[in-house]
């Protein structure tokens, strides 16, 4: 059973929240400019940096943790495939994984999803120094 709303991916998080947060910021970065810009962009159009972002920020987590585990399912330690952000190799992943374990607690379809895939490749995340100590917590 799927909880988001029909053509989540095609909405922007803004319209999904249903909010207008930080329309009128009392101080402005690039930071907070980009995630305005953002919030007001369809999912389906976010890149692995946008939704890396969105997670480090714990903003819109539901939709954008939803698609961050797609695409990992997809391209996880695929040769020259796109899953990392702006940072390392890994980035998307570790970002999730650092994610507080009171979300995983709320949310356990996406916590069961993304266990069977460190489970599935636990050795290229000890490979690649990746803990997943943190997130077990939520369910272990």
């Amino acid at each position: 059973m799927n909880e988001f709303p029909e053509n989540w991916r095609n909405k922007t998080p803004e319209r999904l929240e249903g909010t207008d947060l930080l329309s009128n910021p009392e101080f402005e970065s690039y930071m907070i400019s980009r995630i305005i810009g953002l919030r007001k962009t369809p999912l389906c159009d976010f890149s692995v940096e946008d939704l890396r972002l969105f997670i480090e920020q714990q903003i819109g987590l539901p939709f954008v943790t939803e698609l961050a585990i797609e695409i990992l399912e997809k391209i996880l330690f695929v040769e020259g495939d796109y899953q990392e952000g702006d940072y390392q190799e890994g980035d998307l992943l570790e970002s999730l994984l650092r994610l507080p374990i009171s979300y995983w607690k709320s949310n356990s379809r996406q916590w069961k999803k993304l266990n069977a895939l460190i489970v599935e490749r636990a050795a290229e995340l000890h490979e690649m120094k990746i803990s997943s100590d943190q997130f077990k917590k939520a369910y272990y």
